[in-house]
Formats: structure tokens, C-alpha cells, sequence
């Protein structure tokens, strides 16, 4: 008998979006974030400044969908980790698609990589990608930056201004709950705003004509607000210790 298994399309966004929507139909919680997710959400990707290469896909699923996530990459023609899969299953996944030579990392519930942010009551905020705001933040949350991610915030903020709402707008009022609580990804993030600002205004990263005063702009934004939000206790606590003891999580990259 046979299992049905699809076969991967070769086209890296047809795929994307291929796995969003047959997970949909089948009721299954995916949100894509990484790369892919930027591109889908930015046309300003497709301009040469900020055209990049992508390579792997990367989603979020909830603790709802988790039991049936292997087997819809199963027939969607996807091979599991089997070793990391049973040792970190509960927080992330891994499969292959053989034939293209690819990689789907799956999150579960939350994003954790050099710092922790929470997604289980936001993810069906957007029909395909985390919220706009979640989605800078998986990229302004690496201690160390790679152009690509620099690349891809600038996308980001120069095709979607600040707003206290999600959709079309970066959700500031979400940006300051998160960075307000936990003095890690405040300080990373803020480092990391000022750094892109370095880079765009010296010229390092160079932006479609006419784009770089409004990406400079809301990154400046984004930095005074994030010094000027309310910050709570436990904010205060870890602030005392600052840099003092390290504040972020080293992570490895798993690939096969």
C-alpha cells in the first residue's frame, strides 16, 4: 500500500507556502518565520540592495498540532531527525526534504535560541508568519548578527512602519512588554538596533535609493523606546549584574 508521500517543490517560497497551506486545511498550527517569512511579508526583498539567498524554511508550531507535525512532514515528503527528535521533541523538531537538500527546523510554542520569545498566544496573529514584531525580534535577538539578518530587519522596517497594532505594523507595544521584562533581550536587541544604525548610516549595508532615511528612522525609534519604556522588577534585578555575568544562551546550528 502506498503512503502517499508528496514530493518537496524545488522552488523554496512555492514550498513555504505549499506547507502553510495544506497545514491549514488540515487545521494544524504552522507560522513561518527565518528568511523565507521576511521575504514573504517584504517586497522590498525583491530589490537588489536587499535581494539574499534562502536556504532552509523555519516554522512554529502549538502544543495542539504537535502530535500530528510528524506525520504531515512525513507525507509531505519530509524525513525526520529521528536522534533530536526524541531528545528535544517537545521544544524542536527537525526534518529533511532529500530531494532538494533542505532542512525544516520546527519551534514549538516558543522561539529559544539566544533568548527566549513566548508565541503560543500569538500565533495565529497572521494566517502565515509570526507577527511582524515577533519576527524582527528572532533576528534583533542573535548576539551575533550575520549580514543576512541585518539584510532582512532592514526589509522589515522599511516596509512596515510602527504602530501599537499587529498586521501591517510592527507591534511596539509587544516589542516593550518583552524587552521591559527581561534585561537580556533588551540589551541585545538594543545593541544590536545601534549596530544596524552604524552600518546603514556608514554606508556598510546600502539601501534601495530614497529608503535609507526611513530605516534609520524608525530604528532610532525603536532604540528611544526601548530605553524609555516602563522595565519591571525583574528587569531591575538583572540589570544590576549586567554584562557582568552573560546574558544570552550560545547556540549551535544543527544541520545535518
Amino acid at each position: 500500500m502506498s503512503d502517499h508521500r508528496l514530493i518537496p517543490l524545488t522552488d523554496l517560497q512555492a514550498e513555504a507556502l505549499r506547507l502553510l497551506e495544506d497545514a491549514d486545511r488540515q487545521n494544524l498550527t504552522l507560522r513561518l518565520f527565518g528568511g523565507m517569512a521576511v521575504h514573504l511579508r517584504c517586497p522590498s526583498t525583491r530589490k537588489p540592495e536587499l535581494k539574499r539567498p534562502y536556504g532552509d524554511l523555519d516554522f512554529v508550531t502549538d502544543w495542539a498540532s504537535l502530535g500530528s507535525i510528524e506525520d504531515f512532514f512525513k507525507k509531505s515528503g519530509y524525513t525526520a531527525d529521528r536522534t533530536l527528535n526524541t531528545l528535544y521533541g517537545d521544544r524542536r523538531q527537525l526534518y529533511f526534504d532529500e530531494i532538494n537538500h533542505r532542512q525544516v527546523d520546527i519551534l514549538i510554542d516558543t522561539f529559544e535560541m539566544c533568548h527566549q520569545i513566548p508565541l503560543s498566544k500569538r500565533l495565529k496573529i497572521d494566517s502565515l508568519t509570526l507577527p511582524l514584531c515577533e519576527l524582527m525580534l528572532t533576528k534583533t535577538q542573535i548576539i551575533e548578527m550575520n549580514r543576512k539578518d541585518v539584510l532582512d530587519v532592514c526589509a522589515l522596517l522599511l516596509d512596515h512602519n510602527l504602530g501599537s497594532t499587529d498586521g501591517d505594523y510592527i507591534n511596539q507595544s509587544i516589542l516593550h512588554n518583552l524587552c521591559g521584562d527581561d534585561w537580556g533581550l533588551y540589551t541585545t536587541v538594543s545593541d544590536n538596533v545601534k549596530m544596524i544604525i552604524n552600518m546603514v548610516t556608514s554606508g556598510e549595508i546600502t539601501l534601495p535609493p530614497g529608503s535609507k532615511e526611513t530605516v534609520i528612522e524608525r530604528l532610532n525609534a525603536i532604540f528611544q523606546e526601548l530605553q524609555t519604556c516602563p522595565k519591571t522588577t525583574r528587569w531591575k534585578m538583572r540589570s544590576i549584574m549586567g554584562k557582568r555575568i552573560i546574558w544570552y544562551e550560545e547556540v549551535e546550528e544543527v544541520r545535518r
